[in-house]
């Protein structure tokens, strides 16, 4: 059984329908990511950032994570809502990572789970977490509207 489940999380959907998740080009909450071992339990039902599996604050890397920048705002195409992040690096370092967690550390909503099919290390190197192109069919985070049935 896999600890690492890659998906969107469900207390992101959540967020979004409550009105307390904001990823326009106003908002002022901040976003992370954060980097875990292959023996992290983290997986769609996650709903909070979570230190249990969090790589050691070493080698370039700090506890919670890194700051996410937006590559593009929540905006739409078609019935397609998408937002992305820019990739995130950790110059120079020496990092060995199974998974990550994208978070709001503004209300500490867990966004989505990444799994990096095994475990990717860096020794003294730039250690990249490359985000999907902001396409309707790629995109990190993506809604899409239209449903012929509404339940």
């Amino acid at each position: 059984m896999n600890t690492i489940e890659q998906g969107v999380c469900t207390s992101y959907l959540l967020a979004l329908a409550q009105a307390q998740m904001n990823l326009s080009a106003t908002t002022t909450q901040v976003f992370r990511i954060a980097l875990y071992t292959a023996n992290a339990v983290i997986n769609p039902d996650t709903s909070t950032y979570i230190t249990e599996g969090e790589i050691p604050s070493t080698g370039g890397y700090t506890a919670g994570g890194t700051v996410l920048t937006f590559a593009n705002f929540a905006s739409a195409t078609g019935r397609v809502v998408t937002a992305s992040f820019n990739d995130s690096v950790w110059p120079a370092a020496t990092i060995s990572a199974a998974g990550a967690l994208i978070y709001n550390a503004t209300t500490n909503v867990a966004i989505a789970v990444l799994d990096f099919g095994g475990t990717k290390s860096t020794n003294g190197t730039d250690f990249v977490v490359r985000m999907p192109a902001n396409l309707p069919t790629t995109a990190l985070l993506r809604l899409q509207g239209g449903a012929k049935e509404i339940q």
